[in-house]
């Protein structure tokens, strides 16, 4: 472990886990005490704050500590007699089987190992504290503390009185427990023969990690953009209703890849193939309302001036 401490001033924020995970981490202490979470508040300029519930009634993703889910998982390593945590040391480089690593005291230690895993955070230098989603002439208005505390001010008010300017935190939801599982489901699979299980994860996992990147970038675009869309909203509304009445065929996005264990790359296709049908569908309604409102209009254009526009819109609405 390269880590110098594994305290809480290093973890900036808290952790969302997905069911997909919660239901392989039920033993995990440190999850009964999480949070669960229904919803995403956006906030608006004037104060008011609209949730947009994660899925169906009753379903949550669930925000824990970072730093104590650290803890308890080295714990529960340390607990293997056959598990030694070497911490500050870092990796500098590896050939075949010998891996090379720098020690606290500037020294090298050489070490043998079977299998490398490389599972850097993602956070490199822990100077990561916030997350914003905005064109990049917006970022480069902002050079100073004070700077950064107005802008919080002008577009996030409601949030300063609440979390004080100095930890304005935007929070972000998290997937990646899941490598982790389908790793140890295929170690199971065949009785943690490392030649085996490293050959089959790479064909089971990387399509799935192909998809994940770029669920991770349209995440990245919902949250830039459109979350303020009355359209993205509306087909929101409209996903949650045809998934109420058609659960098995139509499923929104997220419940597929938060509350579901279908594969990423499965969910992209379903997810393009329910959204090009989704879409077709409301042209062809939007073409049948326009042919239906122009035949009211031809029929009875000579009545016009004697029909109140209310009773004309009730005709169009009843045809």
């Amino acid at each position: 472990f390269y880590k110098t401490s594994i305290s809480n001033k290093y973890c900036s924020f808290e952790l969302f886990i997905p069911e997909r995970i919660l239901k392989k981490m039920h033993h995990v202490f440190i999850v009964s005490k999480g949070i669960p979470m229904h919803a995403r508040i956006i906030h608006n300029v004037n104060g008011k704050r609209s949730p947009i519930p994660y899925g169906k009634k009753g379903q949550y993703i669930l925000s824990v500590d970072r730093a104590n889910l650290n803890k308890e998982l080295l714990t529960a390593a340390d607990a293997y007699p056959n598990t030694t945590l070497n911490f500050n040391h870092k990796l500098q480089d590896w050939t075949n089987k010998i891996s090379s690593l720098n020690r606290p005291v500037g020294q090298k230690k050489e070490m043998q190992a079977d299998l490398i895993v490389g599972c850097d955070y993602y956070i490199f230098d822990r100077t990561f504290t916030c997350t914003l989603f905005m064109p990049f002439e917006e970022f480069e208005k902002i050079r100073r503390g004070d700077e950064v505390i107005r802008f919080f001010q002008k577009y996030f008010p409601d949030s300063v009185p609440l979390i004080g300017p100095i930890k304005l935190i935007f929070y972000f939801d998290s997937q990646g427990f899941e490598d982790c599982l389908v790793f140890d489901e295929i170690m199971d699979q065949f009785n943690e023969n490392l030649a085996a299980v490293l050959e089959e994860y790479t064909r089971v996992r990387v399509p799935d990690d192909h998809a994940i990147a770029d669920l991770s970038m349209y995440n990245y675009v919902e949250m830039r953009a459109h979350v303020n869309s009355r359209y993205f909203l509306f087909r929101k509304y409209l996903d949650n209703i045809l998934h109420f009445i058609m659960p098995k065929t139509i499923i929104p996005l997220y419940t597929m890849f938060t509350f579901t264990r279908t594969r990423y790359h499965e969910t992209v296709k379903h997810w393009h193939w329910q959204n090009k049908v989704i879409t077709q569908g409301l042209w062809l309604c939007g073409v049948v309302s326009a042919a239906g409102g122009t035949y009211v209009l031809v029929r009875y254009s000579h009545k016009l001036p004697s029909i109140s526009a209310e009773h004309l819109w009730t005709r169009i609405l009843a045809f």
